[in-house]
């Protein structure tokens, strides 16, 4: 797997290291691993995220679309007394990077941005995004960290989501903030149509039963194990090589009142 040229020049760049949000060189290696099992796997849409804050994250996935996918911003942005949980808080001197720095990666009509808290979400929103983007290949949940917050992400974004779609859940094992953990597990308690297959720095992946075997394989293939492994395409000095511990295949185990997740090597 290569990274691709522009991925690595932002990376390098002075602006990633200025732009704050829960990302870093290891989530852009992982999300480039899920977008290559996508693409293998021929699974085509676009990319989203809720809770963008500086916009850190998702200028980086703008570089895995392809001409014809979109993407998609939701955040309170500037309305950050709606903040309740101060997850991502920032400050009004902080300003909007974000609305400052978006058109610089993607032209302004390949993004959909929702401008509010996700509690207020509604089916029309559902069908503007729809409409705007098809349907999404992969979307990141950085949104609030209460439960709430969390069970009313992951059902706003699962019927948006394709065959193949993968979500990326932030803070899932962060003791700072055990709503998402609670949320997520209360979640897929009712709906248990999504199962995680990986897990890297902070970052909980999932997919559909459906692909959880195809894209299991691949990370076994690719990374799980190999302690030499290293991005093709890191020609900085940024280099990072990758081994098992970076990036865990997981199962997921029902127990008595809820699920454990439990590394497989």
């Amino acid at each position: 797997m290569e990274l691709k040229r522009g991925l690595v020049d932002y990376i390098n760049s002075e602006l990633f290291g200025r732009l704050e949000g829960a990302c870093n060189i290891q989530h852009l290696v992982a999300a480039s691993l899920v977008d290559y099992f996508q693409k293998t796997s021929g699974v085509t849409g676009s990319i989203g995220e809720i809770g963008v804050r500086d916009g850190k994250l998702i200028f980086g996935m703008s570089f895995f679309l392809e001409s014809f996918e979109r993407c998609a911003a939701i955040d309170l942005f500037e309305s950050q007394h709606l903040n309740v949980d101060m997850s991502g808080f920032k400050p009004e001197s902080h300003g909007n990077p974000f609305e400052l720095h978006h058109k610089s990666f993607l032209p302004s009509e390949r993004w959909s941005i929702v401008d509010g808290d996700s509690l207020g979400l509604t089916l029309l929103d559902k069908f503007n995004l729809l409409n705007e983007c098809d349907s999404f290949r992969m979307f990141s949940i950085d949104g609030g960290h209460d439960p709430e917050h969390v069970i009313n992400d992951m059902n706003f974004v699962n019927d948006l989501m394709c065959s193949g779609g993968v979500l990326m859940i932030d803070d899932y094992y962060n003791i700072g903030f055990p709503g998402v953990h609670e949320g997520l597990l209360t979640y897929l308690k009712s709906l248990p149509k999504w199962k995680p297959f990986m897990y890297s720095h902070n970052k909980l992946f999932l997919c559909t039963h459906t692909y959880h075997p195809i894209y299991s394989v691949l990370l076994e293939k690719y990374v799980v194990g190999n302690s030499e492994y290293l991005v093709q395409d890191w020609y900085t000095r940024k280099k990072v090589r990758l081994g098992g511990n970076s990036f865990r295949n997981v199962e997921w185990s029902r127990s008595g009142i809820g699920m454990l997740m439990t590394a497989s090597k």
